[in-house]
């Protein structure tokens, strides 16, 4: 996909609703929730908040349930707490049937609550899914589960160390690092989609102030923005999957990519170098005179001469890229 500097030209995240309907990993209700969890968030493992048989019950109930190998392996972990209970057998615990014994009653359990959680890592993450397969794709999740389990109530940020999981996984997976960047792609869909609203930056509030201060001021990215820079071409390779074609996995080469949210709706831009360079030095913290200042690179000679500067930062604007400008300090 070639980006022409002069028009940006954002895509829409493919299926128009894809990250507006409520998902399985996570219920988009406005106003957005947070990715983060609140800061009395409790991990998995502390599941009762009272004492006595009734908090080991459940503390019973969730290490055999959560075990990532099956329910027997949860049962066996879980013997210190079934000690607690009183019971010399798992039987004590959980009533077998004529048709099914205890532990593979709570295979049950345990089954449901992995395919759950594989299935939260295939919503957030569904082009990765296609790209490796049905089976390839549930040994990678399974595998992040055991690495990553779930520790909070709320699962929208479950998925979180997924790309850099990914890269955890070379001996076996041989694209990992196409895998890792177009994770890493869907990643910055999710946060940004459940990112907090925001005041963004107006057009009039740059116009209105002394152009003599502009080098000076500082830009910061808003909560609705995600930069990426990125060592394959992944946004072309995630748009052709959502147009449903069948693409192969492409050779490395650099791209860099805006996703970012207008109202409820995710947009992805491609990036020029040029564009990259001046917006990733503005998301790091430079002033806006020091990330122009970039363009004074050769490389860049081309493009700028034919660029107007300003078309970016619109579009940028209008996309909600930043926060309120900042003013030096004193």
């Amino acid at each position: 996909m070639v980006t022409r500097p002069r028009a940006p030209a954002p895509k829409p995240d493919g299926k128009e609703d894809a990250y507006e309907t409520e998902r399985a990993s996570a219920s988009v209700i406005a106003p957005v929730a947070s990715t983060e969890a609140p800061q009395d968030a409790s991990p998995a493992g502390d599941v009762r908040s009272v004492e006595g048989p009734f908090g080991d019950l459940l503390d019973w109930f969730s290490t055999v349930v959560t075990n990532p190998k099956s329910a027997a392996d949860g049962v066996a972990q879980a013997e210190p707490i079934q000690a607690r209970l009183g019971a010399e057998r798992v039987e004590g615990i959980v009533k077998p049937t004529d048709r099914m014994t205890a532990v593979e009653r709570m295979g049950i359990y345990q089954y449901a609550y992995h395919a759950r959680l594989v299935g939260c890592l295939e919503d957030d993450y569904p082009v990765v899914a296609d790209a490796l397969g049905a089976s390839r794709f549930e040994l990678l999740a399974r595998k992040y589960i055991e690495a990553h389990p779930s520790d909070r109530p709320n699962l929208n940020p479950f998925g979180r160390h997924f790309p850099e999981f990914v890269a955890t996984q070379k001996a076996w997976l041989d694209d990992w690092a196409f895998i890792r960047d177009l994770a890493r792609l869907e990643w910055a869909l999710v946060e940004v989609l459940h990112a907090a609203p925001h005041e963004g930056l107006s057009m009039a509030s740059l116009e209105a102030l002394p152009q003599v201060e502009w080098p000076e001021i500082r830009l910061p990215p808003s909560p609705t923005l995600r930069f990426l820079e990125l060592d394959y071409p992944v946004n072309a390779y995630f748009q052709a999957n959502r147009r449903g074609e069948s693409v192969a996995i492409p050779a490395p080469s650099p791209s860099a990519t805006a996703v970012y949210r207008v109202g409820y709706r995710l947009w992805r831009m491609d990036l020029s170098p040029a564009m990259a360079e001046v917006l990733g030095a503005l998301v790091r913290g430079a002033t806006l005179g020091e990330a122009l200042a970039c363009l004074e690179d050769p490389r860049f000679a081309e493009e700028v001469k034919e660029t107007q500067v300003m078309v970016w930062f619109k579009e940028w604007v209008v996309g909600g890229f930043f926060a309120p400008f900042e003013r030096p300090t004193d």
